[in-house]
């Protein structure tokens, strides 16, 4: 009876010192949405159309609708009107920049690939107590081969470097990096 009840006791003292160690591994991790600590208090954001430095039609509108659905698509933030948000995105387009990649064998002034990239200047701004959260730029880059409709060609790599940007500062806003 006694060697019984020893080890029924040696085996609780077991069970108890794994259930310790099991639960302490987990003592850092949380459930849900771990969006980085500075950001900790915001649960909506509202994003405002895009200014722009530069000139180029359309670009402010699909790089906002851009923003808008990365935002989304990741979950950490709702996206809510100015005055029923928790913080603002403002952001401005700083430059395009287009670089020749490849020109042809023939002549080197013709280009046959390019690079298209858009550097994205933004803060977070806490709409209560209007305090600038963080602020830095973010850019994207796309690359593409050119045909002879070199505006379609760059409106759609523009398109393509939007969504970069987009991603990018996404991650910044929800994983800190």
């Amino acid at each position: 009876m006694q060697k019984i009840k020893l080890l029924n006791h040696l085996n609780s003292i077991v069970l108890i010192t794994v259930l310790v160690f099991t639960l302490n591994s987990c003592v850092g991790y949380r459930l849900g949405n771990n969006n980085p600590t500075k950001f900790k208090d915001i649960k909506s954001l509202s994003v405002p159309i895009i200014e722009s430095d530069v000139i180029q039609p359309k670009l402010q509108t699909i790089l906002t609708n851009s923003i808008i659905r990365s935002i989304q698509e990741q979950g950490s933030y709702q996206i809510r009107k100015e005055k029923n948000s928790d913080a603002s995105l403002i952001a401005k387009i700083k430059k395009i920049a287009r670089k020749q990649l490849r020109a042809n064998r023939e002549n080197v002034l013709e280009t046959t690939e390019m690079e298209f990239s858009i550097d994205l200047e933004y803060k977070i701004i806490n709409n209560n107590t209007g305090e600038i959260i963080e602020k830095g730029i973010a850019t994207g880059k796309s690359t593409s081969y050119l045909n002879t409709n070199f505006q379609l060609t760059e409106s759609r790599s523009l398109r393509s470097a939007a969504e970069k940007v987009a991603i990018t500062l996404t991650s910044k806003l929800s994983e800190g990096y």
